[in-house]
Order: C-alpha cells, then sequence, then structure tokens
C-alpha cells in the first residue's frame, strides 16, 4: 500500500471500577489504543488515536456510537496513554534531514561559486539556468576590465541531466559584468562553475 492509514496498538488495560453495559460484569472491559497513522509508501506521520472497547467476559464489542458516559472516562484515560513510537515520524525525519544537507550543500556551492566569479579565468564553464529548469553553458573567452565574454554553447538549453553533452561552444557572444554574475549568482541562476 502506497498511500492509506494504518493503525499500530499500544496501550492495552482492563479498565476497574467500570461495568460491562451488557453484562453488568465489572472490571471486564479490555480497552485498546491504537495510534493511528498515514502511510506513504512507508508507514509513518502519526495522524489520530482510537481505542477499541470489548468486554472480556461477555465478548461483546462496543462501536464508538455506543460508549456510554462511564466508559468515555475510560476511553480518554487509555488515549492519554497511547503515544506514537519514534518510526511514525520516520518521513517527516528524513525530509528535514534531506532538506537541511541540500540547503548546506547549496550554500556551500553559492561561496565556491562567489570565489570563481570574484577571480574569473579564461575557460571557466558556467552553467546558468535560462528558465524553468532549463540550463546552457557558457564558457568564458577572457575578460576585459570588468566585463566577462562569454561563448555561449552552441545547443539549446536543456535540462540538468542533459548538461553532460554540451562540450562544444560556437554560439553567441556575450559579455556580463561581475556584478551581473554575482546576482545571477544569489538568484540560484548558476549551478554550477567548472575550472580545469
Amino acid at each position: 500500500m502506497l498511500i492509506g492509514k494504518g493503525k499500530n496498538k499500544r496501550v492495552a488495560e482492563h479498565i476497574q471500577n467500570i461495568k460491562c453495559p451488557s453484562c453488568n460484569e465489572s472490571g471486564s472491559l479490555l480497552m485498546e489504543g491504537y495510534q493511528e497513522f498515514l502511510i506513504l509508501g512507508l508507514p509513518v506521520f502519526p495522524i489520530s488515536k482510537t481505542v477499541q472497547v470489548t468486554c472480556s467476559a461477555c465478548k461483546k464489542y462496543f462501536p464508538p456510537s455506543s460508549i456510554t458516559n462511564e466508559m468515555y472516562r475510560g476511553v480518554q484515560y487509555i488515549k492519554s496513554k497511547t503515544k506514537p513510537t519514534v518510526w511514525m515520524y520516520l518521513l517527516p525525519i528524513l525530509t528535514v534531514v534531506l532538506v537541511f544537507f541540500g540547503w548546506r550543500s547549496s550554500v556551500r556551492k553559492a561561496s565556491e561559486n562567489i570565489s570563481k566569479i570574484e577571480k574569473v579565468k579564461t575557460g571557466d564553464i558556467y552553467t546558468v539556468e535560462t528558465g524553468d529548469l532549463y540550463y546552457n553553458k557558457m564558457e568564458v573567452l577572457f575578460v576585459k576590465d570588468d566585463a566577462i565574454i562569454f561563448h555561449e554553447s552552441g545547443q539549446s538549453s536543456a535540462k540538468l541531466k542533459e548538461m553532460q553533452y554540451m562540450d562544444s561552444f560556437y554560439g553567441d557572444t556575450v559579455a556580463y559584468s561581475k556584478k551581473d554574475l554575482l546576482k545571477l549568482n544569489s538568484d540560484h541562476k548558476i549551478e554550477e562553475i567548472e575550472r580545469h
């Protein structure tokens, strides 16, 4: 099951001082607390608690609609004892960890890009987003004053995974200032700067 709900029994207890409405036996009501959780490929993320009530003497099951006021106190007690386990938070924990490492990698890459922009070298190859997650490559031809002159790849923009096939630069010649490149970098438009 990829998406849905599951449940895990966390507590089972006979509740004393409450009589079964069916057989009038005292202390025979077994209340089982379940932690329900959302399944998104993995059983993760607790969402609610439920309690099932059965009488161990007469074996009658009491659906939620037939719970009496007296039984309700026991149900609330069992719900308070029903706690989720750590594994139920697996997906949120993994998501936070992946986001953190992705952010850290992005910050480190942006920082490395800044040092390469500040000390531009002929032959540096910039992978730049052109829009809608499409990218193009540009190779530094030369630097003149504050202008960095690039030769673009002659191929059309491509998705990032296809960038490895862009290795020739016979497209248009374009110029950027260091300030323009730093702005592109701060806007996360420069994916990578290769230096050989």
